[in-house]
């Protein structure tokens, strides 16, 4: 579930439906969506299955979010990073 008020979505990214996102969240960011565009193209963002995202998370281009992982509010998650099924990170992390 995406509720698209107060969420940006950059760049190419994967968000599967039973994720749930929360208000004040930006994935796939990378800075100026015009260099997204042309230095990570083949990038993709990815929310698996079960992922529930708490508010005011910042998800960076070319990140994997594996299934039923919780991320607590406040959290950033780094360019390409890869984040096993089940994990939780916790807030502000």
């Amino acid at each position: 579930m995406i509720e698209q008020d107060n969420i940006i979505i950059q760049g190419q990214v994967d968000i599967d439906q039973s994720a749930i996102i929360s208000p004040f969240t930006i994935i796939g960011y990378g800075g100026d969506p015009s260099e997204i565009k042309e230095r990570h193209k083949d990038n993709i963002t990815t929310i698996n299955s079960g992922v529930w995202i708490g508010p005011f998370v910042t998800i960076y281009h070319g990140a994997m979010i594996g299934a039923d992982v919780k991320i607590d509010p406040y959290s950033r998650i780094g360019h390409n990073t890869k984040i096993g099924n089940g994990a939780r990170i916790l807030y502000g992390a």
